[in-house]
């Protein structure tokens, strides 16, 4: 947990220093909110237009979680259903330094399958990015999602797992949570 404060403490000194900030105060207030809804939810959707700051928001939930101990630190992981090298190259630059072996996206997913099965499927938080793209129950993301068992809501209470989605576009969902009654939720930040 040390380890993690300390990143989070650096990541934040380097991005002021760069004329930057890692997070705003409008993007922990919407992290904020989204940890109180996981206290009765286990699958938030955070929808904001383009640039507004969702990966703040993503660290944010992360850091907040892990130091809550409501997850583990080490089992927080980014993904996504495209298979854009160049989003997981920029994810990787974005995340924490104990995060960034945790970035996975379409072409790579396996492996996040694989990690998350070592890890006993418990006490874990999937971001999934991009929500709304490639997230079709038959396509990897969603295969990778059933082979996990990670759609059902009273296992994933059960197991303490958590997932953000984020989308600027949510037209639809990786995971249609709208028939899972108080186990999900929405949250769209004023703009």
């Amino acid at each position: 947990m040390e380890k993690l404060k300390q990143e989070w403490k650096r990541e934040n000194v380097e991005k002021r220093k760069g004329g930057g900030r890692l997070f705003f105060k409008e993007q922990k207030k919407v992290a904020d909110d989204i940890c109180s809804l996981f206290l009765t939810s286990v699958i938030v959707t955070l929808c904001a237009p383009p640039q507004w700051g969702k990966t703040g928001v993503s660290l944010c939930v992360s850091f907040k979680l892990c130091m809550d101990q409501k997850v583990s630190h080490d089992s927080v992981y980014f993904i996504t259903g495209m298979s854009d090298r160049l989003w997981k190259d920029q994810t990787r630059e974005r995340v924490l330094p104990s995060w960034k072996k945790n970035v996975y996206h379409r072409n790579t997913l396996h492996h996040f399958g694989m990690k998350v099965r070592s890890k006993k499927k418990k006490n874990i938080l999937i971001i999934i990015d991009e929500c709304h793209l490639a997230n079709r129950a038959t396509f990897t993301l969603g295969t990778i999602m059933n082979q996990l068992d990670i759609k059902d809501p009273d296992f994933m209470k059960k197991n303490n797992i958590k997932i953000l989605q984020i989308s600027a576009t949510p037209s639809n969902t990786l995971i249609d949570a709208t028939e899972w009654g108080g186990f999900q939720a929405k949250i769209s930040p004023p703009i």
